[in-house]
């Protein structure tokens, strides 16, 4: 069995390599019925991937990572392939979080030349970097991609994106910015990469500006607008616009240009909570007195057991 399975593996490899994915598939179905033992598994579970990312069918992707996942006997090479699965299906679907931390924990070394044509070190470092400015915090980003010695070797790989995530965490945003237009040209010709090509930058974007005003209590929309290389009017639209979706705490003072927080009353919501809470005590204790009575008084449904 294994040898056919393997003739079958061997037929897949060179369908897939020809760029014909229906053969590919074909020879891909009959190996799976000659899998016994776990590392023949394994590799159909990696080969099956490989197919639905060449394909573009993430959906079907997180069902055989986690096959693959549950299979034992892996070694560490075998794990770095499936945090990379995974961190590819995380992406896809917009959990950007979920694939930065994802990539962040793939080993370079890990992928293999049987993995190079649907993810590189490269890659991986490209879409760690971008899924975690997009999501993560600026103190995450730090210690999660770049001070972790596994996702450093992949960063040590692509210098123009180390760089990036660099300026994002130094608050050079409009370095990052700069960077980021640059690549949006390239970004957007990638396979699996362009159709979030808008939605990530828009994301860094959001993340800069929330992330620089945390700090202040009032900002010049000139200073912002000149940090994130921009016009005063197209900082002020911005500025409202999370404002609107909330992820901003803030009010405008569009005469001044001045951006100031807004903070929310604690002694108010202090003496509410409290109320909140001896509301809540006065209607527990008058249940209690009320069932109390009851009891005493002997008030209540007695139900009568018929004999048979």
């Amino acid at each position: 069995k294994e040898n056919i399975r393997a003739c079958y593996h061997q037929l897949t490899n060179l369908c897939l390599e020809q760029g014909d994915y229906a053969a590919a598939e074909k020879y891909l179905a009959k190996s799976r019925e000659f899998c016994v033992e776990p590392q023949a598994v394994f590799a159909t579970c990696m080969t099956i991937i490989r197919l639905r990312a060449l394909q573009r069918q993430y959906s079907d992707i997180q069902n055989f990572t986690s096959k693959a996942h549950h299979t034992p006997f892996k070694d560490d090479s075998s794990q770095s392939k499936i945090y990379a699965a995974y961190g590819l299906y995380n992406m896809a679907t917009g959990r950007y979080k979920d694939a930065a931390t994802s990539f962040a924990q793939v080993k370079p070394q890990d992928l293999g030349t049987a993995f190079s044509d649907l993810l590189s070190p490269q890659d991986v470092a490209l879409y760690g970097v971008l899924c975690g400015l997009g999501s993560l915090e600026r103190t995450e980003v730090q210690q999660k991609l770049l001070d972790s010695q596994t996702f450093r070797e992949c960063l040590d790989m692509a210098p123009q994106i180390r760089d990036l995530a660099i300026d994002f965490c130094s608050c050079r945003y409009a370095a990052c910015l700069a960077s980021l237009e640059k690549l949006k040209e390239p970004l957007s010709l990638d396979v699996h990469l362009h159709g979030q090509v808008a939605n990530l930058c828009e994301q860094i974007r959001d993340k800069g500006i929330v992330q620089y005003f945390a700090p202040f209590l009032s900002v010049s929309l000139h200073r912002m607008a000149e940090a994130f290389n921009t016009d005063v009017e197209s900082m002020q639209r911005e500025v409202a616009k999370l404002i609107g979706q909330r992820q901003l705490e803030a009010k405008i003072d569009s005469h001044r240009k001045i951006l100031h927080a807004s903070h929310a009353d604690h002694r108010r919501s202090t003496y509410q909570n409290a109320l909140r809470v001896s509301g809540d005590f006065l209607d527990s204790t008058h249940g209690l007195i009320l069932r109390m009575n009851l009891l005493k008084h002997d008030f209540g449904v007695h139900l009568v057991r018929q004999k048979k």
